[in-house]
This record gives C-alpha cells, structure tokens and sequence, in this order.
C-alpha cells in the first residue's frame, strides 16, 4: 500500500495536562468496566452450581 504525501497534513493536537488526565480516567473507566463485566460472569457461574 502506498501513502502519498499531502499538502495539508493533519495538524499534532497539543492537549494541557488537564485533557490528558481526563481522558485517562476515562479510559481506565472503560477498563475496569469491562473486567466488572467479567467477574461478575464468573461470580454469576460460579453461585449457580450451588
């Protein structure tokens, strides 16, 4: 695959520190709420048996 160089190449975003927290939280958030998910499978399977 080729990539052909533009003219108008998409500017870096700068972000302040404060933007930057914001969407680590947010993104270790989505982590922690997915392995909830998980557990909660995994305690849901495991109380069924007894």
């Amino acid at each position: 695959m080729f990539i052909n160089k533009s003219d108008t190449p998409i500017e870096f975003i700068d972000n302040d520190n404060y933007t930057k927290a914001g969407l680590l939280i947010c993104a270790l958030g989505i982590i922690i709420i997915g392995f909830a998910g998980i557990i909660f499978e995994f305690i849901e399977s495991a109380s069924t048996g007894i």
